[in-house]
């Protein structure tokens, strides 16, 4: 079964976000907050998945992405 990634796309209206899904699946979310100057807080929705504060958006997109493929794995690990 291959990984699926998280598609983002940029909301920058009077907050700096960015919004991470799984396509076709709104039911995933990762929302990555800009803090201050590359700085970003990575707030997902699932649980069991912690808060990060991570630097740089390349890395937070990283972490995110990695959290989502632990969380999947964890999942096929309790069968």
């Amino acid at each position: 079964m291959k990984p699926k990634s998280l598609q983002w796309k940029y909301i920058g209206d009077k907050e700096r976000l960015w919004i991470g899904e799984l396509k076709g699946n709104s039911h995933v979310r990762f929302v990555l907050e800009e803090l201050e100057e590359d700085k970003f807080l990575i707030k997902p929705n699932l649980d069991g998945i912690r808060k990060l504060i991570v630097r740089g958006l390349a890395y937070a997109k990283l972490m995110a992405q990695e959290q989502l493929n632990g969380y999947a794995k964890s999942l096929f690990e309790k069968r």
